[in-house]
């Protein structure tokens, strides 16, 4: 699909512009963030401290209304059981959290008389039959257990909470104060009891936001937001039921008298929450709260919406403003597209008309009319070379197709002469080669194999190969051996070579029938021979100088012998000299071995296998000619002779 400039341009501006915007945005929320958490963190201990003073007073006011009681009662213990049951009745009334109250007074405390040799109990005020908590007191002889209690404490004390039997109710606290006569007897004692709903009640104006807990030094819930816990569980109950030993550690630290917070998971989802606490002053209660984690991060959210908007509205405005000067820019350079297509279409007349400025784009316009009048040009004079190379090229391919005739090329070689076997590749690195091998027989036992490699490549090396060829041929017949032919060869070679050309050349005259194999080697790489165990090795040697260039040049003939089962592998130095993308030589050991693993297989097979072999290594253009010849003599040779 065609995107036009004009949407390039905007999208390369707009979204890294976009990009950065996400990213400076998104660095200011991770900052604001954590700026929330640490100032969380840092403020908890201070608002817990606040609200605990707050409850601290609360509670304060109903210790200090206790011990004005109990401080009244001590200094008139004369006082009637009716002046009794109206002080605390009074004092209910004027604490204004307090619903019950009790007075424990000893014999001897108080007048009249008819009271002065049994403890008395007052319970006040009984509010239409409901429960007084402090007659839930059990009695030890005669003593109610709460006054043991504030009486060993001696300056007042919190008992624990109890909650009302029935529908699930907030639960009640008790403070209870004690005194002693003169002689240090005990003498009475005084307890207030209070809802601590109403006193929930009474912070709601500073507590608004967060769950409210208050514990008691055993971790146990004197308040608590669902009515069934508050005085029945404890915080370390509640993480052995949900099986949370970090809330145990928090209950550890929570009742340990000092201030903290923790952020802990949530019980009900997956979110987080900041729990936060500090002891009550005058209690050894514990109050705690709890924020969650979408308060804590409100503000930084709020501020990541507002960046967001500002910087959509931003960059929309800026996109826009891009879309259009980008449109009156690329205008002409519309104009040069069209000139461009209609110019890949053939059309060599096209031009930019209509583009006057004087910036790059006009220099573009008018380097681009200069263009065409010059492909025009070029396009002439290229038609003209294409059709005088398809010429040249026309001739190699006659030449090669002409050169490929002068090489044997029916295989399999001599299917009637089974006691041999003949297979031979070229593969020359251009249209034509200097590479060429050739057989063919002298008489009826006598096989003649050449190898040779004349040097350079194209077609002058193809011209010499074709009369280095039929020189060798002639001579073959005439001479006694292979060194004699070379010989007479390397003088005919040499009388007419302009060019300084040469070739290295292997002849080999084999006698099918024992087997014997005499040859003359004219500077030609030594051939390899495969035994009958598959193991494979250069034979042989180079008994003269290469063809063609020095007059007088002595050659003598060497001798190798094939037993059945044996092959001999002749091939041009483009075989081992080949070379891969890195620069490393194929080798004449890599040869031997990849020969070695095709020594069971057929000869056409060994030289194809060899030939795809170095073809893989070279892995790019080839540089030189590369022929192999592989002849074997059958196993059956022995019985043919």
């Amino acid at each position: 699909m065609k995107v036009p400039l004009r949407t390039k341009l905007v999208v390369a501006v707009t979204l890294p512009a976009l990009l950065i915007c996400s990213a400076v945005i998104g660095v200011t929320t991770v900052r604001l963030r954590a700026r929330a958490i640490e100032r969380i963190e840092e403020n908890a201990a201070r608002i817990a401290e606040i609200y605990s003073g707050r409850v601290g007073a609360e509670l304060d006011g109903i210790a200090v209304l206790a011990r004005s009681m109990a401080t009244q009662l001590q200094r008139h213990p004369t006082a009637t059981e009716d002046e009794v049951k109206e002080l605390v009745i009074s004092s209910v009334m004027a604490g204004e959290l307090v619903e019950d109250g009790a007075v424990f007074l000893l014999p001897g405390g108080t007048e009249p008389a008819s009271r002065a040799t049994e403890p008395v109990l007052l319970l006040v005020p009984q509010d239409g039959g409901r429960e007084n908590g402090l007659s839930r007191w059990p009695q030890v002889a005669g003593r109610p257990t709460w006054f043991e209690t504030a009486l060993a404490a001696d300056q007042g004390v919190w008992l624990p909470a109890f909650r009302p039997e029935g529908p699930p109710t907030p639960a009640r606290v008790i403070h209870a104060v004690a005194w002693r006569d003169e002689q240090g007897n005990p003498a009475g004692g005084v307890a207030l009891e209070f809802d601590m709903a109403a006193l929930r009640a009474r912070l709601g104006a500073i507590i608004t936001d967060s769950d409210l807990v208050i514990l008691d030094s055993h971790g146990t819930y004197l308040y608590h937001p669902s009515p069934d816990t508050a005085g029945t569980l404890s915080i370390f109950k509640l993480a052995v039921r949900v099986g949370r030993p970090d809330i145990a550690e928090l209950g550890r630290q929570a009742t340990s008298g000092e201030s903290g917070v923790m952020r802990l998971p949530n019980l009900s989802d997956d979110t987080h929450v900041w729990l936060i606490w500090a002891p009550i002053p005058g209690t050894d209660w514990t109050l705690g709260y709890s924020t969650t984690q979408e308060r804590v991060l409100a503000f930084p959210n709020s501020q990541l919406w507002l960046g967001t908007i500002i910087t959509g509205v931003g960059l929309l405005l800026i996109t826009a403003l891009i879309y259009m000067v980008a449109s009156r820019s690329t205008a002409p350079l519309h104009r040069l597209a069209v000139a461009v297509d209609r110019i890949s279409h053939g059309d060599l007349d096209a031009r930019v008309e209509d583009v006057h400025t004087h910036d790059e784009i006009g220099d573009l316009a008018r380097a681009f009319n200069i263009m065409v009048a010059d492909l025009r040009h070029y396009m002439d004079t290229h038609s003209r070379e294409l059709a005088a190379r398809e010429a040249v090229e026309s001739e190699l391919r006659v030449a090669r197709r002409i050169q490929n005739s002068l090489l044997p090329g029916n295989f399999p070689a001599y299917p009637e002469r089974p006691e041999f076997q003949l297979h031979a590749v070229n593969m020359p690195a251009s249209q034509v080669a200097g590479d060429f091998f050739d057989f063919f027989f002298r008489d009826e036992r006598t096989l003649v194999v050449i190898m040779a490699d004349v040097s350079g490549k194209g077609v002058p090396a193809a011209l010499f190969m074709a009369v280095a060829r039929t020189v060798i041929r002639n001579l073959t017949g005439h001479c006694d051996g292979p060194a004699a032919t070379l010989r007479q060869a390397n003088e005919i070679l040499r009388e007419d070579n302009v060019g300084s050309m040469f070739v290295t050349l292997f002849l080999g005259w084999y006698d099918t029938v024992s087997g014997r194999l005499r040859y003359a080697n004219a500077g030609h790489p030594r051939p390899c021979l495969v035994n009958v165990d598959g193991h494979a090795a250069s034979v042989g040697e180079v008994t003269g100088p290469i063809l063609g260039i020095l007059p007088d040049q002595d050659y003598t003939d060497g001798e190798l012998s094939l037993e059945p089962g044996e092959s001999l592998v002749l091939y041009t130095d483009g075989l081992s000299e080949a070379r891969d993308p890195a620069g490393e030589f194929f080798g004449n050991e890599r040869l031997a071995r990849l020969i070695e693993s095709q020594a069971g297989e057929p000869v056409d097979r060994l030289c194809e296998a060899v030939a795809q072999a170095v073809g893989r290594f070279q892995d790019r253009e080839q540089k030189d000619d590369i022929t192999l010849l592989a002849l074997r003599r059958s196993l059956r040779a022995t019985q043919a002779a």
